[in-house]
């Protein structure tokens, strides 16, 4: 929640405002944003003023969620006594009337990266901790992104494995990606793509080579101290790309692979409750991280795309 006072001098007294807490959903369950507070008021450049708060968005039936603290804008007026009104009475919706300043812009449904790192691309992109820069190599005109990585796995909980990735932004969504292993590699690591939380708490699709120079494809879950392959597929012969996919809604992450331009197969799935702030021990609020990884190969990727369902 979030309460108000105000005074004439810093030192005091303060006078309550008297409908605190001006924010609060903490007797609204079956409101779509709980948990709202840490909130700012601050006036537009027409003299409007605005609130900004944290809050969260649960999975349905849930007082779970896997999108981390997310922040949230709402419209405030002042009463004839001069104390703010934030949102409908103290509350706030996904949608609010109030006066921007301009026309709000078109939100991208989609999501392609510019396969740039120059200064100011592709800010969606975020590492695991401290990165080894040169394990990452973009090339714009190929719109590809070469991964090298290292002995590290999405597992570790010191050091930064070789994983790039973006928030996911709404409970459903998709992202994929063609991957394709270096020769000289393949037989040694593997690499695909994530739903990571942290080296906790993720779920991924890969692809390797085994002993007998069969491609495999391979789905595996790490939750709290226990990780497990829990899928594997071999394919029929080797492919220059792999197509892989992971579907994010409210109740499973569903993770797919396609040979060139062939069917989505559905190869294995976990839980959303598993990437969940309130099932962790560390109870963190990023939430998710949709990305691609490499882990002791090198492997280009292609075609990557996000989508909000």
């Amino acid at each position: 929640m979030e309460t108000i006072f105000r005074s004439s001098s810093p030192w005091g007294p303060y006078v309550a405002c008297p409908r605190n807490p001006i924010l609060t959903h903490r007797n609204e369950t079956d409101n779509p944003i709980h948990c709202v507070g840490h909130a700012d008021i601050f006036d537009d450049a027409n003299g409007n003023s605005w609130a900004v708060c944290l809050g969260a968005r649960p999975l349905d039936g849930l007082h779970m969620h896997n999108l981390g603290r997310e922040t949230f804008l709402a419209p405030v007026v002042w009463d004839e006594d001069l104390w703010p009104v934030v949102g409908d009475g103290g509350r706030i919706r996904l949608e609010m009337e109030g006066a921007l300043p301009a026309a709000p812009g078109p939100r991208a449904k989609e999501w392609i990266p510019s396969f740039s790192m120059n200064e100011g691309a592709d800010l969606e992109w975020n590492f695991v901790r401290n990165p080894e820069r040169s394990r990452y190599r973009f090339h714009e005109s190929a719109k590809t992104v070469e991964l090298r990585g290292s002995e590290k796995t999405l597992s570790e909980a010191h050091g930064s494995p070789t994983f790039i990735g973006r928030r996911q932004e709404e409970i459903d969504c998709v992202f994929s990606a063609r991957v394709a292993l270096a020769e000289s590699a393949a037989s040694v690591g593997e690499a695909g793509i994530a739903a990571y939380y942290n080296d906790a708490y993720h779920y991924e699709i890969f692809a390797r080579e085994n002993a007998r120079g069969e491609t495999e494809i391979a789905v595996r879950k790490k939750i709290h101290d226990l990780e497990a392959e829990t899928c594997v597929a071999i394919l029929p012969s080797k492919h220059a790309g792999i197509q892989l996919r992971v579907r994010a809604d409210q109740k499973r992450y569903r993770f797919d692979y396609a040979l060139e331009d062939g069917d989505w197969i559905e190869l294995g799935s976990g839980m959303t409750a598993g990437l969940c702030t309130e099932g962790t021990h560390t109870m963190t609020f990023t939430g998710v991280y949709l990305g691609i990884f490499a882990i002791r190969s090198t492997a280009t990727f292609a075609d990557i795309r996000y989508e909000n369902v």
